[in-house]
């Protein structure tokens, strides 16, 4: 209760004003980062060099491939931002106002995303095993969209250039966790789309033995120790011998499913308290936020005492 209505009216117009704000200038920083990171990833990349930040080994290594994360990161953003920036203006406008209007829309919103986040932390936290089969349907689906990669073998060198974007995409995935496939190496064999393509180009790159063609690509064969994305022929164990047999010793075996969750486990041990922390942070903010639009959209309403 508040022994000054004004008092309590005037609170809660100035701490919506000034958290929008604040929300309002972090969803446009986001929104204009965003841009900058998708359409043109190689200027920001440089501008974060003079920062101290060395991004010259891991571009050179993926082969440009980096650039591709740095432009999915950027497309994210610009949906988080302008998200973000949206409700943040609603509710800044709506608190300015003092619209009845605005701000139950607003709370209302604000109630559906909190719903979503405590949903979504609810669903990977009680049906994990849901939560990986529904990654490991994804993945699978990407692979029969894989098609023919473009990826030839020419004097011993990689050539990647006609590539697709889901194929880098893959590339870049199974390098870096050394995995293959969303289960296993045995996804491609089963996806014609991959096999149907994929195999012209690959028995092209490296002659297989007759009626055995290379079902898997590349990025599948395990590389020499220190190596982090295979550029050459000579960058893996055997090359010949991953793509004719599969063999266990030169094949990743895991299946990249597997490979990411894990990796993501290892990530929120190291950190799961600190994620836990700023989640409860944003949420508790976000009801506070809902209190407070539906406090002052009561007293605008004529109320001469709010209880």
């Amino acid at each position: 209760m508040c022994e000054d209505d004004g008092c309590c009216r005037s609170f809660c117009k100035v701490f919506l004003i000034i958290i929008n704000i604040i929300f309002l200038l972090a969803g446009l920083l986001m929104l204009a980062l965003g841009i900058s990171l998708t359409v043109a990833p190689e200027k920001v990349i440089k501008f974060a060099e003079t920062s101290g930040v060395n991004f010259d080994s891991i571009n050179e290594t993926s082969d440009g491939f980096f650039l591709e994360i740095v432009r999915a990161c950027g497309i994210f953003m610009i949906i988080l931002g302008g998200v973000v920036a949206i409700v943040a203006f609603l509710g800044f406008i709506g608190a300015c106002c003092e619209s009845q209007c605005l701000l139950v829309t607003y709370a209302i919103i604000l109630i559906i995303i909190v719903l979503a986040e405590v949903a979504l932390i609810i669903f990977a936290a009680v049906y994990p095993t849901t939560f990986e089969k529904s990654a490991e349907d994804l993945l699978k689906k990407s692979i029969d969209k894989y098609g023919a990669d473009g990826t030839v073998l020419t004097n011993n060198s990689l050539d990647y250039s006609r590539i697709n974007p889901v194929a880098r995409a893959w590339i870049t995935l199974q390098s870096k966790f050394n995995c293959c496939g969303s289960v296993n190496y045995t996804d491609y064999r089963s996806s014609k789309n991959w096999t149907d393509d994929n195999n012209k180009l690959q028995c092209q790159a490296i002659p297989p033995p007759s009626n055995s063609p290379a079902v898997i690509p590349m990025s599948c064969c395990k590389l020499n120790d220190g190596v982090t994305f295979g550029n050459s022929k000579t960058d893996f164990k055997n090359l010949d011998t991953c793509l004719k047999t599969q063999d266990p010793s030169v094949t990743n075996q895991i299946g990249c499913t597997t490979a990411v969750i894990a990796e993501a486990k290892t990530f929120l041990k190291r950190y799961g308290s600190i994620a836990i922390g700023i989640a409860a942070g944003i949420v508790g903010l976000e009801l506070i936020m809902i209190t407070l639009a539906f406090v002052l959209c009561c007293m605008r309403r004529g109320s001469s005492k709010y209880v």
